[in-house]
């Protein structure tokens, strides 16, 4: 079948989309055990609901823009995806009841005024994973036949679903397995992201289950094609089977990004030899000799790792269709070999039961030395900032005493399959570090609250000024020179603490009643590698900083510094002098980190794609964009902090000097300090 492209979903299909389907919002309860969220996503909640006495799923979209355009778009491509869900009928496809109006918990509110929401069938199984960490002894082989069933429905309807892998999978009562979230889908290359991030562009899938295609030139939701789905699908095989995470060897998301770039295998302990990529490469849909022992758990499925390694293909053309795999797995039917509890290997580390009682009991524990506010805060039923997402975080605006305080969530404890403790040690650590900053720029931690039960979220002041780009906006008088004196002071002050910042940008420094900017949203990984046991849907989280304002080290091997820092520091003075993001001419994630590691610099003036060796000229002429011409030698300061060998950039101390001189003089630029301009 031909794929269908948007065009021929006209508007008056579009527009009546939701009329097609059944409203369900009058026929829709929240009961108060089901008041928050039961878990989330990149950039959607899940709340289970009643639907006539019968649990169900409400998703619901997080959409904080108060830009009335951008609501519009978002509202029609929420209509698109349920278009889209509601015309797809198979046994392994989660159903599509209908959608309502979310009109909010007693603690939860509407997250914008459009609130379309998808609502489906409640499947208390969970995910895949999960489900077969629980029932070791399930047929694995019929799990994925209705896998890739669905997925060969899905591709013969012409639809891709762009975000395959094991959470994406879920189990019904009677065990059979139900693709998800195909609302990422395309429709031949067209993109139905819901919701972009303002500051990072957004990831098309999750990361160890993407295709290496997806990660050249280009829009990354242009190229997501069948073939990236069976990529996928063989790393399917891996969770289900080896109960083993693609890329399992790495803990975050930015060394997966570049093993899949150099041309790594998902089964990341095994050799990557001229031998193996040659005949690897010569793959066809017609299974070949294994050239690679497989994991303990595939012994038990002769064949089955060889048809991975077809699935991984570097020629996305040279991937099996879903009909040769299906074939595949047909015939174990006839003399299956399945592994039983005791011959199943552990290969990755087990997952925690979702007992919500671990966090209360760890509270005494772990957080013990901070004040715990839940029995102070309160609550009010519609707050008027709603929810904000910052990241992988949360924000919710309470009240204490007598005072705003924000509330931070981590969007990890309501994520199935994430390690709990995990999460909890990575808290602790953020607090640890953070009840050490005592600085008039740098947000005061005021203590931890235990949010809807079990999450545990460190409470910091409220800011109604909001952060940095945002105040500029809406204040355009404003002195921006003691604002970056100040962000500059706060980032010595880290620095003289041994401290690194390591995700410096301007929604991270939030500015106070006063007009005083304070660091924020450090991240604790910069001073400590463990991972925090979460994964991110659709957007790089895990990663060490945020791509925008990434120094190559970070990028190419995971190395961060005070200089790293101060390579931030520069793209957040182009931010708030010139209202310019870093790499504004990317607006995708995975374009922007290869960017980095070609070597062009945050700002591009004219074309996109000029390598670094055309920016020497810029350099010796000081150009940049016109709002620097107001602050002489403030854009070769910027240059100098984008040195691509950290040792040549300048020191916090260094670029105090010259904003301290511009902060009282305004005249020729060769009054400034010459330690910034020359070295």
């Amino acid at each position: 079948m031909t794929a269908l492209t948007m065009n021929q979903l006209s508007s008056s299909m579009l527009s009546a989309a939701a009329d097609e389907t059944q409203n369900l919002t009058a026929d829709i309860t929240y009961l108060e055990e089901y008041s928050y969220a039961v878990a989330s996503g990149g950039f959607a909640d899940i709340f289970r609901a009643k639907l006539g006495g019968v649990d169900v799923a409400v998703k619901v979209i997080r959409t904080h823009s108060k830009d009335e355009e951008k609501m519009m778009s978002w509202s029609t491509k929420i209509k698109r995806e349920m278009r889209v869900w509601s015309m797809m009928k198979h046994e392994n496809i989660l159903p599509f009841l209908g959608f309502c109006h979310f009109q909010g918990t007693s603690v939860m509110p509407p997250s914008s005024p459009v609130s379309i929401c998808p609502v489906s069938p409640w499947m208390k199984n969970g995910s895949a994973p999960r489900f077969i960490d629980e029932n070791p002894q399930v047929d694995r082989i019929e799990l994925l036949l209705g896998i890739v069933n669905g997925l060969s429905y899905l591709h013969s309807q012409g639809v891709v679903h762009g975000d395959l892998k094991g959470e994406n999978i879920l189990i019904t009562d009677k065990g059979t397995p139900v693709l998800a979230d195909f609302g990422l889908a395309t429709f031949d290359g067209t993109d139905f992201t819901l919701v972009s991030s303002s500051t990072g562009g957004g990831v098309k899938g999750t990361p160890r289950w993407m295709a290496p295609e997806l990660l050249g030139e280009g829009d990354v939701a242009s190229k997501v094609s069948r073939e990236s789905d069976i990529w996928a699908l063989g790393c399917i095989f891996l969770e289900l089977i080896a109960s083993m995470k693609p890329y399992a060897a790495y803990k975050n998301n930015l060394p997966v990004l570049s093993a899949i770039m150099r041309h790594r295998y998902p089964h990341e302990s095994y050799s990557t030899s001229s031998r193996v990529v040659q005949k690897i490469q010569s793959m066809n849909s017609t299974l070949v000799e294994e050239v690679e022992p497989p994991p303990p758990a595939f012994s038990q499925y002769p064949g089955l790792w060889t048809l991975c390694f077809g699935c991984w293909s570097f020629e996305p053309t040279a991937r099996p269709p879903c009909a040769d795999v299906l074939d595949f797995l047909a015939e174990f039917r006839f003399a299956p070999l399945q592994p039983t509890p005791s011959n199943i290997p552990k290969l990755a580390e087990p997952r925690e039961a979702s007992d919500e009682s671990t966090c209360i009991d760890r509270i005494d524990d772990l957080f013990g030395k901070w004040k715990n506010l839940t029995t102070s805060i309160t609550y009010p039923e519609i707050p008027p900032g709603s929810l904000l997402s910052l990241g992988d975080i949360d924000l919710y605006k309470a009240r204490y005493k007598k005072s705003w305080v924000a509330v931070r969530v981590t969007r990890g404890f309501r994520r199935p399959g994430i390690h709990k403790n995990a999460l909890l040690k990575k808290i602790q650590k953020e607090m640890t570090l953070w009840s050490k900053l005592k600085h008039e720029n740098t947000i005061p931690l005021l203590g931890f609250c235990l949010f809807s039960g079990h999450s545990i979220s460190p409470v910091t002041l409220w800011t109604e000024n909001g952060d940095a780009p945002n105040y500029i906006k809406n204040n355009p008088e404003i002195c921006r020179i003691n604002l970056l004196l100040g962000i500059t002071n706060g980032l010595a002050y880290f620095h003289s603490r041994e401290l690194i910042h390591g995700d410096l940008r301007g929604a991270n420094i939030l500015i106070a009643a006063d007009g005083r900017p304070m660091l924020s949203g450090f991240n604790p990984m910069s001073n400590d590698a463990n991972d925090n046991g979460s994964e991110s849907t659709t957007s790089l989280a895990g990663l060490i900083g945020t791509p925008r304002w990434m120094a190559p080290e970070v990028v190419s091997d995971l190395s961060v510094s005070a200089k790293s820092d101060i390579w931030a520091l520069g793209c957040v003075f182009l931010e708030l002098i010139a209202s310019v993001l870093p790499y504004a001419n990317w607006n995708r994630d995975l374009r922007i980190l290869g960017a980095i590691m070609q070597g062009v610099l945050p700002y591009q003036r004219p074309e996109p794609t000029s390598p670094r060796t055309d920016y020497g000229a810029a350099e010796s002429s000081n150009t940049g964009p016109p709002d620097f011409e107001d602050y002489p030698g403030l854009w070769l300061v910027c240059i100098r902090c984008w040195a691509s060998t950290p040792s040549a950039r300048p020191q916090c101390q260094d670029i105090q000097g010259l904003l301290t001189w511009l902060k009282y003089v305004k005249g020729n630029e060769k009054y400034a300090p010459q330690t910034i301009i020359t070295h």
